[in-house]
């Protein structure tokens, strides 16, 4: 199943789902991503930064998890994992797993460098949920199944890209939540008073008063974008 929401952070509803009881059979698991901009976490991809992430999740909630980390860690005597092996490593944890819930946040913030960063990521997250192949290079040449139970909620600006990738996905159902479409009517009128209110005071000058509503209904447009 698969949520995706727009304009929202979804820190709140990490700790909703800890404190509650849904995530509580044997094997289930909840992950959770905060996408940031490429530059701001030491030059990884946005792949890798999921890759990472999430298995570091898998080792601390799963000791059957840990202990697949810990042969792996032997093999490589300690080095840092390349993009194919978490991806292999992943594909071994999710084995171990029946109720995977994921969230990831902030989606359109994977392609501040370069659009294909978000193309290349969808690919990776479309492998990990077991709905395609990731590109040749990304395989790993894992032998495990992935097939377990996937909750999904994506919180992402609107993007065309990513409703693609997030349409093709066959295990549905999927349901997008529109947040802006029921916060524009409060957005535009604090829009409206503090616009007013800086005339008012004299911040702001209009040469003609009937721009007003005008200045208000393109900021609005743009709000949130």
């Amino acid at each position: 199943m698969l949520l995706q929401l727009t304009v929202r952070s979804s820190s709140g509803i990490v700790q909703d789902l800890q404190s509650s009881s849904t995530v509580k059979l044997p094997g289930d698991i909840l992950l959770y991503h905060f996408c940031t901009p490429t530059s701001e976490t030491y030059n990884q991809s946005p792949a890798l930064q999921l890759l990472e992430d999430i298995s570091v999740q898998f080792v601390v909630s799963s000791e059957a998890c840990y202990k697949l980390a810990l042969q792996m860690w032997k093999r490589k005597s300690g080095l840092t994992l390349e993009l194919s092996e978490y991806v292999s490593l992943l594909s071994s944890f999710i084995a171990e797993c029946g109720r995977i819930y994921l969230l990831v946040d902030a989606l359109d913030e994977t392609d501040w460098r370069d659009a294909r960063e978000t193309q290349t990521f969808l690919e990776m997250l479309t492998h990990l949920l077991g709905e395609d192949r990731p590109p040749n290079d990304l395989v790993g040449g894992s032998s495990h199944p992935i097939r377990p139970t996937w909750k999904v909620l994506l919180a992402s600006r609107m993007d065309n890209l990513i409703s693609r990738y997030t349409r093709s996905w066959r295990r549905g159902p999927a349901i997008v939540v529109r947040l802006d479409a029921h916060t524009k009517p409060d957005l535009r009128n604090f829009i409206s008073t503090e616009l007013s209110r800086r005339i008012k005071d004299g911040r702001l000058r209009l040469r003609n008063e009937a721009l007003e509503q005008d200045i208000v209904a393109e900021i609005a447009r743009h709000a949130g974008t």
